[in-house]
């Protein structure tokens, strides 16, 4: 005779949890191999529960990892490993912690976030401040982590941010609280990010905000493009293959000092690394420099960015960062360097290169340095994305200096190689062109839209009308 309805639920609810208790086992097991056994505890030690995505399981299972990386790391327990056990999912809502050191958080399952919106926590010290992409920043991040340091996080895991419906109001408009980040870091130092999976954030997949000392190694960063271009087509916001409103999944977005991305896959529709300004206000860092990215690649994307950068009282800097052999596979810009509005202070982008970069196919322009192209979700900011058929100032108050492009090429693409536009009181000085190469039969224009920009050129074509030395030899 045939179980009845609620006999099968709760049989199937005892299989999941006798297939979980395995699971957990043979993981201990493995870590007795490997001899972490007495050092590493995991999330269900502290009362997370797998496959269960209610709302009161996501908040107990936030909970139970924000306490045990709060153990992991207090530099008085022998348990310096935090384990998300392989094969499970653990639903969670955001998860907070501080002042955590000399930890390990070995990711091999899968946590993703819940998807119910209205039920996501606010933050606990409320006030209305700004992204910086004109929302408010009210809501709680999906991980948070301020004060840490000598930490890793590692393993052949997922974090699944369920971004989608995030983003269908954010085109609402219904988002008074704004959205979450999936990973934000502050004020954090001597760390090492490696090898796992990021899925779909809300809003940026790493906003490393004042940092010091990371490595980032062998992620992969995947967004849901075709499901963001079903929102831009039904929005009236994608042109002619490009889309014109930006969502802000961006991937890695640093600002701080000592920093190596290396080995990373990114698709997405916005930045892929967006090297941030650091300020004379930084605890580690007083200006963004000594970064490395390197051996990547993007799908789609808004390119290998510096900025945007504003003026700032205490003075927004970019200096010695340097991208090189990186495969862009349909971006809609792969070399974009930007500046953004103010009236206040000033700024420096000052020797940044680029090196052993393809370009395959690119949607919109190849390079673009100057003012910052798209609005924010809010209307905000200077919005050059149809510049020169329409006006665009540029930016006087941050000067961009000593620019190298080396080995690149550019095959396809609609639109000319690109655009470099600095401000006739500021002009962009020091740059050079070594072997930069752009092919492509459709391209609508034969050289760079170039303004008041000083550089010279070596074995590349076009060389820019407007460098004053044209070295090409």
């Amino acid at each position: 005779q045939p179980s009845p309805p609620h006999c099968k639920t709760m049989m199937g609810r005892r299989n999941y949890a006798l297939a979980a208790t395995a699971l957990l086992r043979f993981h201990v097991f493995l870590f007795a191999l490997t001899g972490l056994s007495e050092a590493a505890r995991s999330i269900v030690d502290f009362g997370a529960v797998a496959g269960d995505n209610s709302v009161a399981a996501a908040q107990r299972n936030a909970a139970a990892i924000s306490a045990g990386l709060a153990a992991v790391g207090d530099g008085s327990s022998a348990d310096r490993v935090l384990v998300v056990p392989g094969g499970l999912t653990f639903y969670i809502f955001g998860i907070e912690v501080a002042n955590a050191h000399d930890f390990t958080w070995q990711l091999d399952g899968t946590l993703r976030a819940h998807s119910n919106i209205t039920a996501w926590p606010k933050k606990k010290t409320q006030r209305a401040s700004s992204s910086g992409l004109g929302e408010p920043k009210l809501l709680m991040n999906i991980v948070h982590m301020t004060n840490c340091s000598s930490f890793t996080i590692q393993g052949n895991g997922m974090i699944d941010g369920q971004g989608y419906e995030w983003w269908v109001r954010t085109f609402e408009k219904k988002l008074p609280f704004g959205r979450p980040h999936m990973f934000v870091m502050e004020e954090c130092e001597d760390v090492v990010l490696k090898n796992f999976r990021c899925r779909n954030s809300p809003q940026f997949h790493f906003e490393l905000k004042d940092i010091r000392n990371f490595t980032i190694r062998g992620l992969d960063i995947h967004v849901d493009t075709e499901r963001q271009k079903a929102l831009h087509l039904t929005h009236g916001t994608w042109l002619d293959g490009l889309p014109t409103f930006p969502l802000n999944t961006d991937g890695i977005d640093p600002a701080g000092r000592d920093i190596l991305i290396q080995n990373v896959s990114i698709t997405n529709f916005d930045d892929a690394v967006a090297v941030k300004p650091s300020h004379g206000g930084g605890r580690f860092a007083t200006c963004s420099e000594n970064i490395v990215v390197e051996n990547a690649r993007v799908k789609f994307g808004v390119g290998m960015s510096i900025g945007s950068v504003p003026p700032n009282v205490k003075v927004n800097c970019v200096r010695n960062v340097t991208f090189r052999n990186v495969a862009f596979e349909d971006p809609f810009k792969a070399i974009y360097i930007k500046t953004n509005p103010g009236n206040e202070g000033s700024g420096i982008i000052d020797n940044i290169t680029y090196e052993n970069i393809t370009v395959r196919n690119p949607i919109w322009w190849g390079v673009y340095i100057g003012p910052q192209q798209q609005h924010q979700p809010d209307g905000s900011g200077p919005g050059c994305m149809l510049y020169p058929l329409e006006p665009c100032e540029t930016q006087p108050r941050v000067p961009i200096s000593r620019v190298v492009i080396r080995n690149y090429e550019s095959s396809g693409g609609p639109l000319g190689p690109g655009i470099m536009r600095c401000n006739e009181t500021a002009p962009c000085t020091g740059f050079e062109f070594d072997n930069v190469v752009f092919d492509g039969e459709l391209h609508q224009l034969e050289n760079f839209i170039c303004e008041h920009v000083e550089g010279v050129a070596h074995h590349s074509k076009p060389v820019p009308k407007c460098f004053s030395s044209k070295g090409n030899n």
